[in-house]
């Protein structure tokens, strides 16, 4: 009698792994041990589930189908990430004019600082205007 293993009884078409675990549970399969791998008689299989069923494979129109939509799909991310990059570019131009901005206030506060302190020895305009004479 032929044997095979679990595993390739489920290839062929016959049960699910779970269904034929339990049909082995019930004791309606009985198994061999080849070593360490577990047979079942292929006769038992037919006389259990009958003729292994073959794999069904999507018509051709469900795959173009799919296919199509999986083409389409990749195409929607792709333009995504186009405009993700370009929004990226454009949010990097701004952050470094923004940047020089301000480090052009920086050196002018700095320039207006330095000026102010070398006049330390006079009293601010600002100091005259606010208490009067010095």
């Amino acid at each position: 009698m032929a044997r095979v293993t679990i595993t390739d009884a489920v290839k062929q078409g016959f049960a699910s792994r779970p269904t034929i675990y339990r049909a082995i549970k019930d004791g309606r399969l009985t198994t061999h041990q080849d070593g360490r791998r577990r047979l079942v008689d292929v006769a038992d299989l037919v006389q259990v589930f009958g003729e292994p069923k073959p794999a069904s494979a999507p018509p051709p129109a469900a795959r173009d189908i799919e296919a199509d939509h999986l083409r389409d799909e990749n195409a929607r991310l792709q333009a995504e990430l186009s405009a993700a990059r370009a929004e990226i570019d454009h949010m990097r131009t701004q952050a470094e004019d923004e940047r020089a901005r301000l480090y052009g206030i920086m050196e002018a506060t700095q320039m207006a600082l330095a000026d102010n302190s070398r006049g330390a020895g006079e009293k601010s305009t600002l100091w005259k205007r606010l208490f009067g004479k010095g």
